[in-house]
């Protein structure tokens, strides 16, 4: 049966002990754009955490309009989740977004950190301004680095001397790419 983002829903919200199996399977399987039209039809938060885990994974460029637009997600892990996914697609590819793109992200990113509320979203926001590596970021962190919640703050912090270390270029792309751990975060079960 082929997958689609019916398919992708019914079966992220099939009780089941272990997802992490299937998981892998839809992001071997499923094109970029059923992850999305998933995405954008589920009402389950839980499973609109899950599919973007697994956008975040694929690093697609072609995934951006989708994320962009679920950036505002009532659900504070999908929105850091998000912010996470496009982080990815520009820091840790070989060929990231052509510029126009970036510039445009950025705009959306610069905007969303203004009514952004939750530390994990802000501070996942922080590394992705980073990631994108363009100088109008730098005054969001320097001020993300006297943010009030202390994790927002030390990402800033660390970010900026990053930054400052190699003169906001882009960042080495990574061996493992879209694979990597979690660092903590949900959404593997």
């Amino acid at each position: 049966m082929p997958w689609t983002a019916q398919r992708i829903i019914r079966e992220l919200e099939r009780p089941r002990a272990d997802r992490r199996p299937l998981m892998r399977r839809i992001q071997a399987e499923v094109s970029t754009g059923v992850l999305c039209s998933a995405l954008m039809l589920t009402e389950n938060k839980h499973t609109r955490l899950l599919v973007t885990t697994i956008v975040a994974r694929r690093c697609d460029p072609a995934a951006i309009d989708t994320l962009l637009g679920v950036s505002d997600d009532s659900d504070d892990a999908v929105r850091q989740e998000v912010a996470y996914a496009i982080g990815k697609i520009f820091g840790y590819v070989a060929d990231p977004p052509p510029e126009h793109e970036r510039g445009r992200v950025l705009s959306h990113l610069l905007t969303w950190w203004k009514t952004e509320t939750y530390s994990g979203a802000r501070s996942m926001l922080a590394q992705t301004l980073a990631l994108i590596g363009d100088r109008s970021a730098y005054p969001v962190l320097v001020a993300a680095a006297s943010d009030d919640d202390p994790s927002v703050r030390r990402q800033a912090m660390w970010l900026l001397a990053r930054l400052d270390s190699r003169s906001v270029q882009q960042p080495r792309v990574r061996s493992d790419c879209c694979d990597h751990g979690r660092n903590g975060r949900s959404g593997d079960n």
